[in-house]
């Protein structure tokens, strides 16, 4: 992981207990996207960040060659496009509801209520 570090102008603040929790339960799933030219990481900086933590000392990386006007779109999107997303309760309550437990799921209670209540309203606008 020398190789790269992560981005110093990221401007996420990422929640990375929330992700060791996921690595730790379901293993690394996806690899940390790395400006080539400068070794920033694009994509994948908590991600980096958490297994750092967790003591790893190596993590799968792709390189892109990218100048640094498109590293700072590419890591501005990155940031965005998981904010603008959005889910369906409906669908998201079945597949809760299908799981024996949450462990590395990282839906807290909380997240599991506002799950709940959404779902109540859903079928109240339907009746």
């Amino acid at each position: 992981m020398t190789q790269y570090t992560p981005h110093p102008k990221n401007p996420r603040r990422g929640n990375t207990e929330a992700i060791t929790e996921s690595i730790q339960e379901n293993g690394l799933y996806r690899p940390v996207i790395v400006q080539k030219s400068t070794g920033n990481i694009l994509a994948g900086n908590h991600t980096y960040k958490a297994l750092v933590g967790m003591g790893e000392t190596e993590i799968p990386a792709i390189f892109v060659d990218v100048d640094n006007e498109t590293a700072t779109r590419i890591l501005l999107a990155d940031n965005r496009t998981a904010d603008l997303g959005e889910y369906d309760e409906q669908q998201l309550n079945q597949l809760l509801k299908g799981l024996e437990e949450f462990t590395g799921t990282v839906w807290a209670v909380t997240a599991l209520i506002w799950c709940f209540y959404a779902i109540q309203a859903i079928r109240e606008k339907s009746r």
